[in-house]
């Protein structure tokens, strides 16, 4: 795909031969297998778990598959490790009684008054053309403020002659309680391999004026991850999906000050022209006694992928 070819040039995209790169030791499931009964599907499931293989890689072509894999590998007494895919994570979620105790508790939360006119910052770290066409539905829509931040400064961070007036001036738009579009700029000197570099000094840009969001949507998972982890959230609750991979949730570990702030993440180069705008009107129009509709998933939507844990950022 396209996301891939940016972020990993040269690359062959093969599951197998990247968790071989990581140590990882790998078996494969064929679609078939998926077909077979949920008694025959588990003991084979099992048997690679005995033979100590780390990865199991799992190929399915329809929803039913996935829905067979997260009936079958929920009740497996082995434990078990979900990565993707976006579809896969959809199925789990959906099982009945798997999630019932959350959802009553996230209804208890979301029923707490929270500040309606707090800013939503919209932080967008993918370079993609997708990415690309998204800000500028929601510039055209929502009529927010705009700042595109050099990356020869985001580079140096602290080092750099501007960070203290870049800091500032982003500050000065959020104080106002305005809306704000934040980017990632691009040069010739860009490298797809520093994009954590990049997002890392752009979170910490952000950082000190992050307590006075009411909002945040992150696009560009290393972006997302880089924010959050520079205010101490370390996992976040999903409790909705705006559009399909477009997921809103709410951090576990919120700072005192932000009991209420919600959180969309999405891939970079995913979902509609209208998913930004769709994510921020949703912030801005939706309730948060409404936020409980149900737990969604984020990330691709493809159906071939590994057991592993579903991860928001």
């Amino acid at each position: 795909t396209d996301t891939w070819k940016l972020d990993n040039p040269g690359r062959a995209a093969d599951l197998h031969a990247m968790l071989a790169e990581a140590g990882l030791s790998t078996a494969q499931l064929e679609v078939d297998a998926l077909r077979e009964g949920a008694d025959t599907l588990a003991a084979r499931i099992a048997a690679v778990a005995a033979s100590g293989k780390q990865a199991l890689v799992v190929d399915a072509e329809t929803r039913q598959d996935l829905l067979t894999l997260a009936q079958v590998t929920t009740q497996m007494s082995e434990a078990l490790f979900w990565v993707g895919s976006g579809g896969l994570a959809r199925e789990i979620a959906g099982l009945a009684g798997l999630f019932d105790a959350r959802a009553a508790a996230q209804t208890q939360c979301a029923s707490q008054p929270r500040d309606e006119n707090a800013p939503v910052l919209i932080l967008v770290g993918s370079l993609s053309a997708v990415s690309d066409r998204q800000c500028a539905m929601l510039r055209e829509r929502a009529g927010m403020a705009e700042l595109t931040v050099p990356p020869a400064m985001l580079r140096d961070a602290e080092r750099h002659p501007d960070w203290p007036a870049w800091r500032a001036r982003i500050g000065e738009v959020i104080a106002t309680r305005a809306d704000l579009l934040l980017r990632i700029g691009r040069d010739d000197a860009f490298d797809p391999a520093e994009g954590a570099l990049l997002s890392t000094a752009l979170a910490a840009l952000v950082e000190p004026h992050f307590g006075a969001l009411g909002g945040l949507i992150a696009t560009g998972g290393e972006t997302a991850r880089a924010m959050l982890s520079a205010v101490g959230v370390g996992s976040v609750e999903l409790i909705a999906e705006i559009e399909a991979g477009v997921a809103v949730g709410k951090p576990v570990d919120a700072r005192a000050s932000q009991p209420h702030l919600r959180i969309v993440t999405k891939a970079g180069a995913f979902g509609t022209d209208h998913a930004l705008f769709a994510a921020w009107r949703y912030l801005r129009e939706t309730p948060a006694t409404s936020a409980v509709a149900g737990i969604g998933s984020n990330g691709s939507n493809g159906s071939n992928g590994a057991h592993g844990s579903h991860d928001p950022a």
